[in-house]
């Protein structure tokens, strides 16, 4: 008698497997009528591709005002009138919500608190799971297996880096892991124990700017990855087998050196002990190759984020254009150029 009310359902099936009740209040048109509170059962429906939770999807008076929805189930549309006595005595009382452990930062993780050096155990494979690549070639005939890994693809300025590093299968270095995951004073320890024993052979080459803009960075490094092997065949001329850190074999236009195995590792840095220390020589060269730039060109801080694209060098290379170890060919860089009216 003056009660009209439009519910809108998201889908309904008389066959349904299960249904709860939800209570939604509606209000009355006429004056002086108490609010109402119908019970409309929410069905589980079942179709033949996916399963769809049915609940009401609105609920409004056509003629008076709107519905007041709670919120405690916005996300499902539903509104829930309160509970009776005997509805609440009867649900269990919800558990508070247990919050998340928050995953330490890189310069908490790296620190030199128990916690931290805990993290960084973690962060790196054992050393026998880093060997069974070289074990399993080594004990397939081959006599000496060399790494190769670059440093310095992303950077806006200062040159790539790559290089090649043999490790004799008796010697064993500590601390060898991926360049990326080790802090750098540990970066710096291993790079000295790898360049100062007397049986590690390495090789590096660096691309400079000038070669990554006539080449383009790819083949730059593809570049620096095959001098940095060729010319370590002549310190270990026993070089038989290279891993290449990655998906794409420096050789594979110009041709693997006769009597050289060539075979490509994606992560090769985080399983490969030989790819690693390749990977931490690259990495300690040219950093400090970026230190030695900072010293030249203060006004960029290349001390701090070594050429990497960050918000503080984009904004610095805005402000003051590029110098000349900045890679024109990169899209910031151009930009910058730009900006100053210059190609």
């Amino acid at each position: 008698a003056g009660r009209r009310a439009v519910l809108f359902l998201a889908a309904y099936s008389s066959s349904c497997l299960g249904a709860t009740t939800a209570m939604v209040t509606t209000r009355a048109r006429s004056s002086g009528a108490q609010a109402a509170s119908l019970c409309v059962p929410l069905f589980t429906v079942r179709g033949a591709r996916r399963t769809v939770s049915v609940s009401m999807a609105s609920a409004q008076n056509v003629d008076g005002p709107d519905v007041a929805a709670p919120s405690r189930y916005a996300k499902r549309c539903v509104s829930s009138a309160a509970p009776s006595a005997e509805t609440a005595e009867a649900a269990p009382a919800s558990e508070p919500r247990k919050k998340r452990a928050r995953t330490p930062r890189a310069k908490e993780r790296w620190g030199s608190s128990p916690s931290a050096d805990a993290a960084v155990s973690d962060a790196i494979p054992a050393m026998s799971k880093m060997l069974e690549k070289e074990n399993r070639l080594y004990d397939s005939g081959c006599r000496c297996i060399v790494g190769v890994d670059e440093a310095g693809r992303g950077p806006l300025a200062g040159p790539v880096v790559a290089a090649a590093c043999y490790i004799p299968r008796t010697v064993h270095i500590d601390g060898i892991a991926d360049s990326k995951v080790l802090p750098e004073a540990a970066r710096e320890s291993v790079f000295a124990a790898l360049t100062a024993h007397p049986d590690v052979r390495y090789s590096v080459s660096i691309q400079p700017p000038t070669v990554i803009d006539d080449v383009n960075i790819l083949q730059a490094t593809m570049l620096a990855m095959r001098e940095s092997v060729l010319d370590l065949r002549t310190k270990a001329p026993a070089l038989d087998h290279v891993l290449v850190d990655g998906n794409r074999s420096p050789f594979k236009e110009e041709g693997v050196p006769k009597g050289v195995g060539c075979e490509t590792v994606i992560k090769g840095d985080l399983h490969c002990r030989a790819i690693a220390a390749a990977s931490i020589i690259a990495k300690v060269t040219r950093d400090r190759l970026m230190l030695d730039l900072h010293a030249r060109f203060p006004q960029y801080s290349f001390d701090q984020h070594k050429g990497y694209p960050t918000a503080k060098h984009v904004s610095l290379l805005m402000t003051h254009g590029p110098c000349p170890e900045h890679r024109r060919s990169f899209a910031p860089v151009r930009k910058a150029l730009e900006a100053r009216g210059e190609e």
